[in-house]
């Protein structure tokens, strides 16, 4: 902490000499021929004081950039289709008109325009230069039909939930890499970066094919900051509550014919909040006592390197992450573990490359690598079934690419391949000579989708297809002894499919419409547990399901109050679903329910009354158990809380912005029979922020504002009233900007 609250001092002290009061100046991407809202456009202003600053268009086409002084800057937009873009940023709302250009441009991946394509319904994009959170999931909570769940406080294992899925379902990608892996357990948010990620996309509805397509729960796509080509360093600092510091550095800049961008980010936190705690005996009051979480602390460390640079008409790119951590085990649930750690580690490699081929063709390929150690240690007993410590290695490698064909300016095809290889080897420390083969998993994946425009572009038709191939070489241990493995082989072959199409009703409206059959194998995860609160259960079937939405969307063309409205319905009918079940020893395991439906509408809006901006999202759905066993048909699945909301509203005033968000899930249960409910919530955090200039950013807030007692996942306590403050500080050169001279009005 004292190092953190160092860095702060130093920050503020070299930020002294700029007394200007920037201001937010946002703007709004139109079509230049059909005066349509643009989302999804790369932005960039360049002011003298602050650098290069970029961002993305959102879905109405609007984008804004703080904390920039006054005066009018350059600004340049760029978008697939269309010709770059170069005008001026003034102090008033700025309309961005983009001309056509059905070519393939140079630099930029075809992928740029498959995110706005109609298959890629639903999607919401989260800017991190707008929201400074400490961690991703508390980003996530704000998105729509997303539930994040956390088995503890700060710096937990948290997961994410789409429109009802499981957290299985759920596939997670930083920079188009797969994280999920064939362990299974869910990607686990708290331990991804944040400083790093400069936006965040949620897929609700159907998945582009660079994704594989095949998802059952969505997708969470983490897009890293891309190497400037100005020299640029950041420095940014927390503190706050139960000891929680982050502190983290980074460098950008031109290198031999390239870009590069290098960052550093540590956390820890001692997690001791206090919390009600029943002893385990929810209906005996006598016991009950006010006490201080135990063993939660945790230390992390990670990093971010990526370069890139041209050759010939091509580009090449490295990506590599790598995460250390150590932490304590608190319990399940309200149980009090003292002595049960885990540590672990996990590295991420990735060579892109990516150009054009012949005429408007265009093609992307990489190939990744990646290894993960975990290590966890029970000298008593205290979680799992027993005294045990072992320590787990997965190692994953594999290739994908994509071929990107576009037809004049009205048809778009894009083909797919992706070959993946992982291993699962266990290691039990207290039987050192016993020895378990590993288990494996070989997979392929191939796939195509074809986008159309009708109409005059007044609509768009997608269709698409994939095949996933799966050969797996499986170790059960039954969580007994290693010396009690038992090998089994086994294929699987899996056809998915889905077609979507939006049309454009007037100037504002748009309707959209999805249909799809997916398919998820089960995780070893889920096969085998952890041994330790996770039972296996080696009887699963691969869920299977068919999945439809459609919705209205409202983005006006000219600048007005109301900048989004949308409303979707979806409908999710899916069998033999994979669920995680607790019984009476608060232990998990995982079932094949016979049949589950979900459905539910969501709300989506956004309001700008000069100064004053508030959107939110709100979502309503039944996830019921269809399985013919009378003890559990007609309930609610578990972990799925019928209502869910996020409200925001921001206050800018010179160089001030004031926040206040408000969170609420409803009532929901751990168990099928629904006789252990978890309580409903309202979260309130309020905060401010304030931007001195200089590139210099200082942050304030408080959460959890009326300090209530908030459980969550399997009934795992979560933090009170919390304070956190969070300085940034960009520094560039500022003779950067004389490469770009100013542009012709």
């Amino acid at each position: 902490m004292d190092r953190v609250i160092a860095i702060i001092i130093l920050i503020l002290l070299d930020s002294l000499e700029a007394p200007a009061l920037p201001a937010r100046r946002c703007g709004r991407v139109i079509d230049g021929r059909t005066m349509e809202a643009l989302s999804g456009v790369w932005l960039t202003v360049y002011p003298d004081s602050g650098g290069a600053r970029q961002i993305y268009s959102d879905t109405a086409g609007v984008f804004c950039f703080g904390g920039l002084p006054a005066g009018n800057w350059p600004l340049e937009a760029e978008r697939l289709g269309y010709e770059p873009f170069h005008g001026v940023l003034g102090s008033a709302a700025d309309l961005v008109q983009l001309r056509p250009q059905p070519l393939l441009m140079e630099g930029l991946a075809v992928q740029a325009r498959r995110e706005e394509a109609s298959t890629a319904a639903f999607v919401e994009r989260i800017a991190l230069d707008e929201q400074r959170p400490a961690s991703l999931p508390e980003l996530l909570e704000r998105a729509a039909g997303v539930q994040v769940r956390r088995q503890g406080g700060l710096g937990s294992f948290s997961t994410a939930s789409i429109r009802g899925s499981t957290t299985e379902q759920v596939q997670v990608f930083v920079d188009g890499v797969p994280l999920n892996q064939a362990l299974g357990g869910g990607v686990d948010l708290g331990r991804l970066l944040v400083g790093g990620v400069e936006r965040v996309e949620v897929y609700r509805g159907a998945v582009p094919a660079r994704f594989g397509g095949n998802s059952l729960g969505g997708v969470v796509n983490l897009q890293t900051r891309a190497p400037s080509a100005h020299p640029q360093f950041r420095l940014q600092g927390m503190g706050g509550s139960f000891g929680t510091w982050q502190a983290s550095g980074s460098v950008s800049g031109p290198w031999r014919g390239g870009n590069y961008l290098g960052l550093v980010e540590g956390t820890g936190s001692r997690n001791d909040f206090s919390f009600h705690d029943d002893n385990g005996t929810p209906y005996n009051l006598a016991d009950d006592e006010r006490t201080r979480r135990r063993n939660s602390d945790f230390v992390g460390l990670r990093s971010l390197l990526k370069a890139e640079r041209p050759w010939g008409r091509r580009r090449v790119q490295l990506h590599h992450t790598f995460d250390l951590r150590h932490q304590g085990i608190p319990g399940i649930g309200n149980y009090q573990a003292r002595q049960v750690r885990f540590d672990s580690w996990q590295d991420l490699s990735q060579l892109e490359l990516s150009g054009p081929l012949s005429g408007s063709s265009r093609y992307e390929g990489s190939v990744y690598h990646a290894l993960q150690q975990d290590s966890y240690k029970d000298p008593k007993g205290e979680v799992g079934t027993g005294v045990q410590r072992y320590r787990n290695t997965t190692r994953g490698a594999g290739a994908q690419g994509a071929l990107h064909l576009l037809w004049g300016t009205r048809a778009l095809a894009t083909l797919t391949g992706r070959a993946r290889g992982e291993g699962f080897a266990p290691r039990d420390l207290l039987r050192p000579r016993a020895h378990l083969p590993d288990s494996r998993r070989y997979s392929g994946l191939f796939g195509g989708e074809g986008e159309m425009a009708l109409w005059g572009g007044r609509a768009h038709l997608v269709l698409g297809s994939q095949v996933e191939f799966l050969r797996d070489r499986l170790v059960n241990t039954a969580g007994l002894s290693l010396l009690e493995g038992r090998t089994k082989n086994k294929e699987t072959a899996m056809l998915g499919g889905q077609a979507g199409g939006e049309g454009r009703l007037g100037q504002a409206w748009k309707l959209q419409v999805h249909v799809g059959r997916y398919q998820r194998p089960p995780s070893f995860y889920e096969l085998f547990g952890d041994r330790g609160a996770v039972i296996g259960n080696t009887d699963l079937r691969r869920e299977q399901g068919v999945h439809w939405d459609t919705g209205l969307s409202y983005a006006p063309r000219q600048g007005g109050n109301l900048r989004l409205l949308e409303v979707a319905y979806y409908h999710k009918d899916t069998r033999d679903l994979i669920r995680f079940v607790q019984n009476s020893q608060q232990v998990s395991r995982p079932y094949n329910i016979g049949r589950a439906l979900v459905q539910g509408v969501e709300l989506r809006g956004e309001v700008d009354l000069r100064g004053l901006r508030l959107s939110g999202n709100y979502a309503y759905q039944q996830a019921l158990n269809h399985s013919p066993f009378p003890f559990e048909k007609g309930k609610d699945l578990p972990n799925a809380p019928r209502q869910s909301f996020d409200l925001r509203a921001e206050a800018i005033l010179g160089g001030r912005k004031f926040y206040y968000d408000l969170n609420g899930e409803s009532r929901q249960f751990l168990d099928r029979a629904n006789l252990r409910p978890v309580a409903s919530r309202l979260l309130h955090t309020l905060g401010l922020t304030l931007c001195p200039g200089a590139g210099l950013e200082v942050s304030g807030e408080v959460r959890n504002l009326r300090g209530d007692q908030v459980e969550d996942l399997w009934g795992y306590p979560l933090p009170g009233r919390s304070f956190f403050v969070m300085i940034s500080r960009n520094f560039h050169r500022r003779e950067a900007v004389a490469l770009h001279p100013k542009p012709q009005q």
